[in-house]
């Protein structure tokens, strides 16, 4: 919220980049608790459920800001953008307000039990929670991976979806806007669907569908040349747009004891921050060297493919948090 309203106030490059530094390190910090919110709330085989509830909510921002935001831009003027900045601290702040009145750590602090649960109490943990219990633990540097490879092959998919249909698929800035608007609207229920499936049919198998999905929609959105296949592309990109994330964020209870699930979450997230930051850069470069986006999309069908591969090899658990 503070680092919203100071973009807003921004007056040159330098307090814009203190402002985007600090948003961009207080939503670092409320994504991982956050996150890990649902192993604490949901039963071990409703995790994927709980935490597709939460993704649902990063379609639902995607979408109300591309209907919001080119508004107020187009009606306030040159000083748009910072109305703009303004009243997605406001939103921020609203949410902050409703967070306080409403969320608790855990059930137990309103006398309920997890969602899916029989109405036993758990066990308590054998121990105190050690660090090394997450690094040390070679399921969770596999879940990292993988969710690297998430990481590396959708920002790459994102960051040059709308160049690409201008500059090569003939498309018009409106018409890309709205495909990727499209998009947000399928993703909202993309978290809570595939979320469900994955605690029916196992969190291996659910992430290697999803990763074969995407290689397809990338590789389609590479090899396309109208607007039937980057339609097709998009409903693919759309319709599975936050699973992984819901998936990765249950996933990590399977693994370490639920005392530690944040933590475990926080580093696998690392992981996926790696390959989310080289990815662009990467793409990029391909991109300047073929002289076409085409490349470095079907670099991304591979990697995700590579990801779809790795998914099989997790580690089984025996873990029942």
């Amino acid at each position: 919220m503070i680092g919203l309203g100071a973009t807003s106030l921004a007056s040159g490059f330098p307090s814009a980049l203190a402002a985007r530094t600090f948003t961009g390190l207080a939503s670092g910090a409320v994504y991982i608790p956050a996150m890990a919110l649902p192993t604490l709330w949901f039963a071990p085989h409703r995790r994927g459920l709980g935490a597709g509830i939460q993704t649902g909510g990063s379609g639902l921002g995607l979408m109300l800001s591309g209907l919001l935001i080119p508004v107020i831009l187009r009606w306030s003027g040159p000083e748009g953008w910072r109305h703009a900045w303004l009243l997605l601290a406001t939103l921020v702040g609203v949410v902050w307000i409703l967070m306080l009145a409403l969320l608790r750590n855990r059930p137990e602090e309103i006398g309920q039990h997890p969602y899916g649960a029989s109405g036993v109490p758990p066990p308590p943990s054998a121990g105190p929670a050690r660090w090394r219990e997450v690094f040390a633990n070679p399921g969770l540097w596999v879940l990292g991976a993988i969710y690297a490879c998430f990481g590396f092959s959708y920002v790459i998919y994102a960051t040059f979806f709308a160049a690409y249909l201008v500059k090569e698929g003939g498309l018009s800035s409106a018409a890309a806007g709205q495909l990727w608007g499209l998009i947000g609207v399928l993703s909202i229920p993309s978290g809570i669907l595939w979320g469900a499936l994955a605690d029916r049919i196992g969190k291996r198998f659910g992430l290697a569908i999803i990763f074969g999905l995407h290689a397809a929609c990338f590789a389609t959105f590479a090899l396309a040349r109208g607007a039937p296949g980057f339609l097709a592309s998009a409903i693919l990109f759309g319709l599975t747009a936050w699973s992984i994330p819901a998936i990765m964020a249950a996933a990590v209870g399977d693994y370490v004891r639920t005392s530690l699930a944040a933590a475990a979450l926080g580093f696998i997230t690392i992981i996926f921050g790696v390959g989310q930051a080289i990815g662009p850069p990467i793409a990029g470069g391909l991109a300047d060297w073929t002289q076409s986006f085409s490349g470095a999309f079907l670099l991304a069908s591979g990697v995700a493919l590579v990801g779809c591969l790795s998914a099989l090899t997790l580690p089984r658990s025996g873990r029942n948090r």
